[in-house]
């Protein structure tokens, strides 16, 4: 954690976010008033990478069934019916 000169709060993670998370979003650094803001931002950005990672993990599986035929295509997420 490191105090600015401004007298704000920062903190950034040790390890960095996936590829994933970051690309979603997912911020390494964050900032705060307080304590009580910062914690509320870090836990905000764990929070965002780990749905993001989530997300991706679906939609990879979605898209490995996808490819195997085990789902059905839908229309509008690339049907190969040429409708």
């Amino acid at each position: 954690m490191i105090l600015s000169d401004a007298g704000r709060l920062w903190a950034s993670r040790e390890r960095p976010f996936s590829q994933v998370a970051t690309h979603a979003g997912a911020e390494q650094t964050v900032d705060g008033d307080s304590l009580e803001a910062l914690r509320a931002e870090t836990d905000r950005q764990e929070t965002f990478a780990r749905e993001a990672e989530g997300q991706a993990l679906k939609r990879h599986k979605n898209r490995k069934l996808l490819l195997q035929g085990l789902l059905p295509w839908r229309r509008g997420s690339g049907s190969r019916s040429g409708r």
